[in-house]
């Protein structure tokens, strides 16, 4: 019977039958070995710890044990072999190193005295979890951060690991897709085909994947929002001598939670509603140039900027003074005005236009001055309409005031 200690005598005989003596007798005692523990198994608990688990010897015919031997060794350290006993079917190694292949039996041991030892019920080959990458972080060199996020990470300090796995999570939809780096010398990873505006969680993981593969435990869970879609073909639609009306076309693609309009000024206006697409700038400069910028936002993450030069009309000139004697000729009107007040400009335009006619000259005049006059330019007795307007700016940013005018005959 497995497990059993047995008493075995030996003498000699001489003779059959009746006739038969037997001398004095030699004896010994010896266990037969028990039978081998059945359905041995073990798990990678930890980047430190192993579990075993088994199911007892077979116990027909009164077979026996009292416990179980589990030895064990490093396979990159084969000669140094480590021994624990235990009752119970299973068992954890601990105070194991990370990443490292162990070879692993299990015995069953009968009872003392004369205690043997039965055959292996199995050989495991288990490895240990690697430590997992470490300080993930995220760049936007080299990207488009809308649609690509560039993460990089600490390489693990186990030396086995030669792979490593990256998971990416769509917080929105809860999606979870991998991407796999199968060189252990590269520590980043650019992923691709992203919504613009949507924030995604990255773990990364080391494997170590020779003989055994084992998988670490995942980094440190970070969490990146990729750039809003970009606002584009910013334009103003209107201006007075205090505010600007701007408009522009939303983001084509992705998710976004309004917009962030900027002029210069500290104060930002922010719309928290996706279908505004336009708004008003107030409390500004009369005829100021301001660059105005758009961006949409998503969380806490600004979009690229689509930007417009825009200028607010200019204050316009005072009252226009009645010309006397010595300003009207046969051929030329002198014309003064007082000042326009407060903002900006640049100067006056003074437009004559005939009477029943078409303009027909423009007399331009820098900021400072307030007279005017078209030299030998008109017709003798003649209605003029004399127009005087500030003007701010120059080109396509140039505004005109309202326009105070007069009629003077030659």
């Amino acid at each position: 019977t497995p497990g059993k200690l047995y008493t075995i005598e030996v003498f000699a005989v001489s003779g059959t039958g009746d006739n038969k003596t037997g001398s004095a007798r030699e004896s010994t005692t010896v266990r037969t070995k028990p039978n081998a523990p059945q359905s041995f198994t073990g798990e990678t608990l930890g980047t430190t710890s192993i579990g075993l688990n088994w199911t007892e010897p077979d116990g027909d015919n009164g077979a026996t044990f009292d416990k179980y031997r589990i030895t064990y060794f490093r396979t990159d350290d084969s000669q140094t072999v480590m021994i624990n006993e235990t009752s119970s079917t299973s068992f954890s190694l601990t105070e194991l190193s990370p990443g490292v292949l162990y070879s692993i039996s299990l015995f069953a041991v009968s009872h003392e005295p004369n205690v043997t030892v039965s055959e292996e019920a199995g050989i495991l080959s288990v490895r240990t979890r690697p430590l997992p990458p470490t300080n993930v972080t995220f760049s936007d060199v080299g990207i488009d951060p809308t649609t690509q996020l560039n993460a990089s990470w600490g390489a693990s300090e186990t030396d086995c690991v030669n792979a490593y796995r990256l998971t990416i999570e769509d917080l929105r939809t809860k999606s979870v897709w991998p991407v796999n780096r199968t060189d252990h010398a590269t520590t980043s990873e650019i992923i691709s085909d992203l919504i613009p505006g949507r924030v995604y969680k990255i773990i990364v993981y080391a494997i170590c994947s020779e003989v055994v593969r084992s998988e670490s435990y995942g980094s440190e869970e970070r969490e990146k929002r990729t750039q809003a879609d970009q606002p584009t073909d910013l334009e103003e639609i209107s201006a007075t001598n205090t505010s600007v009306t701007v408009r522009w076309t939303p983001p084509d693609t992705g998710k976004f939670d309004g917009y962030k309009v900027s002029y210069g000024a500290p104060e930002i206006i922010q719309i928290d509603n996706t279908s505004v697409s336009e708004t008003i700038i107030s409390n500004l400069t009369p005829g100021q140039l301001y660059t105005v910028e758009v961006v949409a936002f998503s969380g806490d993450v600004d979009s690229a900027k689509d930007s417009q030069d825009v200028r607010t009309i200019p204050n316009p000139a005072g009252d226009i003074n009645v010309p006397n004697d010595d300003d009207v000729t046969t051929r030329n009107i002198t014309l003064t005005w007082e000042a326009a007040t407060g903002g900006v400009r640049t100067g006056y335009e003074v437009i004559y236009t005939p009477d029943g006619g078409s303009a027909l000259t423009t007399v331009i005049v820098p900021d400072g001055t307030t007279t005017a006059s078209a030299p030998e330019a008109l017709t003798p007795g003649k209605l003029y309409t004399i127009e005087v307007f500030a003007v701010s700016g120059t080109g396509d940013n140039k505004t005109g005031s309202a326009r105070e005018s007069t009629t003077v005959r030659t």
